[in-house]
């Protein structure tokens, strides 16, 4: 098995969604007075455009992400409590953002994904279409306020990209929030 780590760290989450998106390919804006159904359905547009993939995280909180480029993601990914498998194209930058950067996004046309503040969330890949893994390692329904009866993982969510040129199919796109409750 080959892993390479491409990006280790944390983000902030006010709204219990996180993203990986191509800042070139995907175009956000909507409007000013853009609506929650507005946005969703650019998410799709996107998804399906394989721009996107953005997911629930089950609450708001401070995530220890870690993204690497693996070949053999099975066996990690039985470990963590849920996962799931969506393609992304890149144009070789790829950035993990939250909720909160993409209505940002959403609601003033010269606001980037890509601007300065962000490029510690940002990864460089070769261009290509990545099957992209994303596992969450905790159960999000089982969180109390009381301390964990075990050591909580050494990281929230683990990202698996591989190459779809390593692969025979590349995963079927989104058609919505992935985890989404609603």
């Amino acid at each position: 098995m080959t892993l390479t780590l491409l990006w280790s760290g944390k983000i902030t989450d006010d709204t219990g969604m996180l993203a990986l998106v191509d800042p070139v390919a995907y175009q956000g804006f909507i409007d000013r007075d853009w609506t929650y159904e507005q946005i969703v359905e650019r998410f799709r547009e996107a998804m399906t455009l394989r721009q996107l993939l953005i997911w629930e995280t089950g609450f708001e909180g401070i995530w220890r992400v870690r993204i690497s480029d693996d070949d053999d993601r099975s066996r990690e990914a039985a470990q963590g409590f849920r996962s799931i498998t969506g393609p992304i194209q890149t144009s070789g930058t790829l950035y993990l953002v939250n909720y909160e950067t993409l209505s940002m996004v959403a609601q003033f046309e010269d606001e980037r994904i890509d601007s300065p503040g962000k490029l510690r969330f940002c990864l460089t890949v070769k261009p290509d279409i990545y099957n992209v893994t994303i596992v969450q390692m905790f159960n999000p329904d089982a969180q109390t306020d009381d301390p964990p009866a075990v050591d909580p993982p050494a990281v929230d969510f683990n990202i698996y990209l591989q190459s779809a040129s390593q692969t025979e199919a590349v995963a079927d796109p989104w058609n919505g929030i992935a985890w989404c409750r609603q």
